[in-house]
């Protein structure tokens, strides 16, 4: 069968519909049908279905259901399409209507190229609420009071309806609101009639513009309108010939009605008229129906559907459909004899019960009952419950008495005259004479406890010694049965084969009943009895024989009848390793390959079969198959086996999954045309590979899509070393980061002076400079810092900064900035690990004129888990493990010429201790790639030059100077300062010095070339020795 299949999907990317088209078969004339292209996607025909019993028998509307199975080849942003709620169709034939219409109810899953799409008919019309409501803006729309409540509709004839009361001060009720209404038969007060309308109106302005004196009433049938002169002094009803605005015109049989719900429920175009006319000429019935109260239009139709015993459903093609339930002729004829296929395996006769029959009565309903207290009669109506001779009843009152309804007429009250003293009582409802009881019903059944005497197939009986009892089941009689024997044609034969001719049980041996069939296949046994009546009771034993074994069939198996093969962008052929399988030729459970001959047919690709072992494959058994070439995007391999002069075959289907992209040859460049997004080519002329988005080609790949795919080895991660000069393991930390901002004034404790500060570089403590950290929060290569807070102080900024800095002149005032350089890409890191405190990094971006451009990153670096360390994450200590390292990546932007690095720590967080304490080592500053994925390698920077103007007082202390580090040549005069060394911290030393003085004046001692000048405390020269 060849299917067509449209589904109209949404690309929410593209902002726009898009209509897949599928066919079942992969030939032009149908992919090119109706205006095609239809791409062969089907994977397999759509299955439909119908749920025909829901197990309750509740009668609902089923609606069909079914699945598509669609190959994604054809449409490579498949996974992007919202087919959710999809419109679906369906042809067999494409020149006329579909036999599916509905919509797909929900969005598929994409699994090994396939997409299985579940779709249902769109029958939500049907749940829709039913009637309009009343907008309450007064006139024909009612009083506010009404707004939202449903409009009534009257269909068919229905009695004493209420209607709604939309206008009090006109008195206007509306009865039927869905166009015009066939008559107003009667208006009724309290039960009492009024005389015939006054007029009829055309609308609900001229019907109260209209005089309708007291005591009389109009109509405004167009719109199912009421008028009365007066206000009502009791329940209001109306006799009805109700809707007359269908295409029925006033409907009343149970189709018409039907169709008329379903336009109001919105099923135009959606109703099988043709079904709804056969079910008015089936059941031709009048119905009635008042609704006032919101339903829906599945609902109702299955209410009238039962009501006249027809069934009503939704076809394949999205269309309402009702039919008549009856009893066609049989199609298939079981006999328990074996004469009929299929045969019958078992017959048990079950007990039933006695037989009865069904009384339908049809009544017109009362769609608003009346209380006695709404009836208009002379007297007031009161139940009084069952008669009582001790009260005293009066006109009106209503008793029962002996299954009889009265009600009291009489005007003198009185008590003791009991019913149906007419003088006192009028009937209301009577109870029948009762009928004479019948006699008690006789019956007469036969039970038998075998319903087969079975044989082999060579007709031997299996199990022997099979023996029937039958059982005769009387009831009500005491009456002697009579037995009687017929073979299965119904001729007579003896009743020797029973073991006797009456009683109320007998037996038939095996053998009594291979006698007694004759050449049919079963017995009839008959039992009677005469008990004024004669009754008569039959069972049937049948025989049953086992067939002879039939040939065994020959067959083929694969192990594969569809291979899918991986090929490029231009149709290469990745590989063909997989594409291969095994054929067997099997007569039962008789492996026959080795007795067939076998061949293989390819087209649109190239294949063998091994006709032999090794032949041609070697190393393969015969009847492997092997697919050798791919020259078309489909193809198939016919495997044919030839055995005992049958012929078999099997196709297997290839299929070719392109992949990869399109290859532009040179010198062309990248296509104008066909532009869709997420087109790619590999451009010939420049050697990239691009892909269209947002309008445009593009060869760039945003860093974000490398995530995880690239290894690091592939990118450009250690394009920069380390330039945070002096920054180098073991040295004193303050000579390369200052305690720079702390806006909140939170004191911290100095190294220096052992007390507590705001500020200073005392509060950088390191283990060779401040022991505050100790040798077991400090790694082996001297490189950890600490900053430490003994308080829990906090503030509205919430954090102090700590910036990394570089020395600037020999005073050792150091520069926050450091130089880069706009566009490249920088990276700040830092191990670190951190008690009662978070602490996180940023860099922040300045131009040359020291004005601050951006952060990196952008806001609270805390927001930023890679940035960020929290209280206690990881514990520290003394190895590199115990710390994590922390970074920040950023693009320096237009304008940039310098950047400061900065540490964050947070005040103390909320412990046990209340205090904080951060730790860090390693810091890291340097060049690194735009897309980089992962943190550069930590390098040690520079120690930088030792030059004397860059040497603060005591920064060069004598045991921490290895022997000749400092030598003359290489050290300008007066770069050392006599006053500035101990006695001690000189020893052999070899310098060209110039001039060298104990103290700048007063008492002191001067050498110089290569003399010695002493002086006293009044700078007078007191000895001389060599030249000075």
């Amino acid at each position: 069968m060849t299917m067509w299949a449209q589904i109209d999907a949404y690309d929410p990317v593209a902002g726009a519909p898009v209509v897949l088209r599928a066919a079942s078969v992969d030939d032009p004339a149908v992919c090119m049908a109706a205006g095609g292209p239809w791409w062969p996607m089907l994977a397999k025909l759509p299955v439909l279905r119908y749920d025909l019993f829901d197990g309750a028998f509740g009668g609902e509307i089923s609606a069909p259901t079914g699945t598509i199975e669609l190959q994604a080849e054809a449409w490579p942003n498949l996974g992007r399409y919202a087919l959710a709620d999809a419109r679906v169709q369906l042809w067999t034939d494409i020149s006329s209507d579909p036999i599916f219409d509905g919509r797909a109810t929900a969005q598929p899953q994409l699994l090994d190229g396939r997409a299985q799409l579940a779709i249902r008919v769109d029958d939500g019309w049907l749940d829709k609420p039913l009637l309009a409501t009343y907008a309450g803006t007064t006139g024909v729309e009612g009083p506010a009071s009404l707004k939202g409540q449903p409009k009534p509709l009257a269909l068919g004839a229905p009695r004493y309806v209420a209607g709604k009361l939309i206008d009090s001060v006109n008195n206007v009720f509306q009865v039927s609101a869905y166009g015009a209404v066939q008559a107003f038969e009667a208006a009724l007060e309290r039960l009492a009639r009024f005389e015939g309308a006054l007029a009829d109106y055309p609308n609900y302005a001229a019907l109260v513009a209209a005089t309708v004196p007291a005591g009389t009433w109009a109509t405004c049938k167009a719109q199912g309108l009421a008028r009365f002169g007066a206000p009502p002094n009791g329940q209001v009803s109306f006799l009805m010939q109700g809707d007359a605005s269908g295409p029925n015109g006033w409907a009343r049989k149970p189709g018409q009605l039907i169709r008329r719900l379903a336009l109001l429920s919105g099923g135009a175009g959606k109703i099988d008229d043709a079904s709804l006319d056969a079910l008015d000429a089936a059941r031709p019935y009048n119905l009635s129906l008042y609704l006032d109260q919101q339903t829906t239009a599945r609902q109702l139709i299955q209410a009238i559907a039962a009501s006249v015993n027809a069934v009503a459903g939704v076809s394949w093609a999205g269309k309402l459909f009702v039919v008549p339930v009856g009893l066609g002729a049989a199609s298939l004829t079981l006999a328990a004899d074996g004469s009929a296929l299929p045969p019958v395996r078992s017959v048990e006769q079950m007990e039933v019960s006695a037989p009865f029959s069904k009384v339908a009565m049809a009544a017109a309903r009362a769609w608003t009952v009346h209380a006695l207290a709404d009836i208009a009669f002379a007297d007031p109506l009161i139940d009084m419950g069952p008669y009582d001779p001790a009260v005293t009843y009066r006109a009106g009152n209503i008793v029962q008495f002996e299954g009889s309804s009265y009600r009291y007429s009489s005007a003198t009250p009185s008590a003791g005259n009991a019913p149906p003293n007419t003088a006192y009582w009028a009937v209301l409802a009577a109870q029948g004479v009762p009928g004479e009881p019948g006699p008690p019903g006789k019956a007469l059944t036969i039970t038998s406890d075998r319903q087969m005497i079975t044989y082999s197939s060579a007709g031997l009986p299996v199990p022997e010694g099979q023996t029937v009892t039958f059982t005769a089941n009387k009831q009500n009689t005491a009456a002697t049965v009579y037995w009687s024997l017929a073979d299965g044609a119904g001729n007579p034969v003896s009743i020797t084969y029973l073991s006797g001719a009456t009683g109320d049980s007998v037996q038939m041996t095996e053998a009594a009943f291979a006698a007694a069939r004759g050449t049919t296949k079963s017995v009839i046994v008959t039992a009677t009895l005469t008990d004024g009546a004669t009754l008569t009771s039959k069972a049937q034993v049948a025989a049953v024989q086992d067939g002879a074994a039939s040939p065994s069939a020959t067959a083929l198996r694969l192990t594969t009848r569809s291979i899918q093969i991986q090929a490029f962008a231009d149709g290469t052929v990745k590989g063909l390793e997989k594409a291969n399988g095994q054929l067997s030729v099997w007569n039962g459970d008789a492996n026959i390959t080795a007795a067939a001959t076998l061949s293989a047919v390819a087209e649109g690709c190239t294949g063998t079969i091994n006709t032999a072992a090794d032949t041609p494959v070697s190393g393969k058994p015969k009847g492997y198959y092997q697919i050798t070439g791919m020259s078309a995007d489909d193809g198939t391999l016919t495997l044919t086996a030839v055995v005992g002069g049958v012929t078999l075959s099997e196709v297997v289907s290839i299929s070719k999954l392109r992949g990869g992209y399109e290859i532009i040859k040179a010198p062309n460049p990248l296509p104008t045309d066909h532009l869709f997004e997420g087109r790619m080519v590999f451009l010939e002329l420049d050697g990239k590979l691009w892909r269209f988005h947002d309008g445009a080609w593009t060869s760039a790949v945003p860093a974000a899509d490398l995530v995880g795919t690239v290894a690091s080895s592939q990118l450009g991660i250690g394009v920069g070393g380390n330039q945070l000069i002096g920054a180098v393991p073991g040295t004193n930390p303050r000579n390369y980061m200052r305690f720079a901002y702390n806006p909140d004034g939170v004191q911290y404790y100095d190294v220096v002076t052992g007390g507590l500060t705001t500020g200073g570089q005392g509060v950088l403590q390191s283990l060779n400079f401040g022991y505050d950290p100790g040798p077991d929060y400090s790694l082996p290569d001297g490189s950890t810092f600490m900053v430490y807070q003994p308080n829990s102080q906090t503030g509205a900024a919430h954090f102090s900064d700590i910036r990394m800095a570089r020395m600037k002149n020999q005073n050792g005032d150091l520069d926050e900035m450091w130089p880069i350089e706009e566009g490249k890409t920088y990276e700040f890191s830092l191990w670190a690990c951190a008690y009662g405190c978070r602490l996180a990094v940023l860099i922040v971006w300045f131009d040359g004129d020291g004005n601050a451009l951006s952060e990196t990153p952008t806001g609270d670096p805390v927001a930023n888990s890679y940035a960020l360390v929290e209280p206690d994450e990881v514990p520290g200590r003394t190895t590199l493990g115990g710390y994590k390292r922390i970074y920040n990546r950023g693009k320096a932007p237009v304008g940039a010429r310098q950047a400061m690095l900065v540490f964050r720590k947070a005040h103390t967080t909320p412990n046990a201790s209340g205090t904080s304490r951060l730790f860090g080592a390693r810091p890291m500053f340097a060049e690194t790639a735009e897309n980089a994925t992962e943190m550069l390698p930590y390098s040690v920077p520079a120690y930088g030059f030792l030059r004397a103007e860059n040497l603060i007082a005591r920064s060069i202390v004598g045991e921490k100077v290895a022997f000749q580090t400092l030598i003359g040549d290489h050290m300008q005069i007066g770069s050392i300062d006599a006053a500035r060394l101990a006695v001690t911290e000189l020893s052999a030393i070899t310098a060209r010095i110039g001039l060298l003085r104990t103290a700048s004046a007063g008492k002191r001692a001067e050498f110089r070339n290569d003399g010695v000048a002493v002086f006293n405390s009044s700078n007078v020269n007191t000895f001389f020795a060599g030249e000075y």
